[in-house]
């Protein structure tokens, strides 16, 4: 479980801070893994190799939009369902998040590796390896800037 302060203004002008919380548990990870022609890493290299900037953001939006959730108050449940992820990409917290991600390999390595569970994270690549495929990812793709719109409602 990850929980991410995010600090942003909403929509009424007002700075706030929220707590939010995300989760990936084995099986979305594996429902994920098998459901990507060819596994997600696949995936990652293949748009690193077509240049598919766009195609890059929603994997990583769907990503965050399937690991976001509410936990309950005695810790021995956490809700996702459509209805919450639609609130919550539609909050002025997810823009400031997405855009802070995606502003900083190092902030966007250490929210995904949060999203895993704990036992998973011994076989992942040292920090270098993930660092170097999103610099090839985005950097390699001449991103500068994120599109115009990234607040889509699916």
């Amino acid at each position: 479980m990850l929980v991410k302060e995010i600090k942003y203004t909403d929509f009424n002008g007002v700075e706030a801070t929220t707590k939010a919380y995300f989760n990936l548990t084995k099986s979305e990870l594996m429902e994920m893994e098998l459901t990507t022609p060819g596994g997600m890493r696949a995936l990652l290299l293949n748009l690193a190799e077509t240049n598919d900037t766009v195609r890059l953001m929603k994997y990583f939006k769907k990503i965050i939009l399937t690991a976001y959730g509410v936990k309950s108050d005695d810790g021995q449940s956490f809700k996702k369902s459509k209805k919450i992820s639609k609130k919550f990409v539609n909050s002025a917290a997810y823009d400031a998040l997405f855009i802070e991600l995606f502003s900083d390999v190092e902030k966007l390595t250490v929210f995904i590796k949060g999203l895993l569970p704990k036992d998973l994270m011994d076989k992942l690549p040292d920090d270098a390896t993930i660092e170097a495929e999103y610099e090839k990812l985005a950097h390699g793709n001449n991103v500068t800037t994120l599109p115009a719109s990234t607040n889509t409602q699916e």
